[in-house]
């Protein structure tokens, strides 16, 4: 098993979220993408969340993105039992302690800033929208 880094104590201590969104960027992408870890039993924000970014920036078209599968364009829902995973993503880590919902949203390096921000925020906004 690998080392499983200590998360800050404020993390530790804090209470369950509704939901949890990990912001990142990719230099390798050409276009937007999210991992999508949902143990609701209940249709996710992925689809959503993707369709909003679509407006302001490409989705990634890869049917392989970061070694992984995708399910929808742009879209990965990896494994995510954490008794199943030898490495644990900030992703996993926070449903095993904190969310049942949770992604992580990747914009593309190569495109402007601005248009990067303004895809995360489309995205971010339609899922707070949901869970509100």
């Amino acid at each position: 098993m690998k080392f499983r880094p200590i998360p800050a104590p404020q993390l530790r201590r804090q209470p369950n979220f509704d939901l949890a969104v990990c912001v990142h960027e990719d230099w390798e992408a050409k276009g937007y993408y999210l991992y999508e870890v949902n143990a609701t039993r209940q249709p996710g924000l992925a689809t959503r969340m993707i369709s909003a970014a679509a407006k302001v920036c490409p989705i990634e078209t890869a049917s392989i993105i970061d070694g992984r599968e995708v399910s929808e364009p742009g879209i990965i829902r990896p494994n995510s039992d954490p008794a199943l995973r030898e490495d644990w993503p900030e992703s996993i880590y926070l449903k095993a302690h904190h969310t049942q919902l949770g992604y992580t949203i990747e914009s593309p390096s190569a495109l402007p800033l601005e248009q990067r921000v303004a895809a995360h925020v489309a995205a971010l906004e339609t899922a707070i929208a949901a869970v509100t």
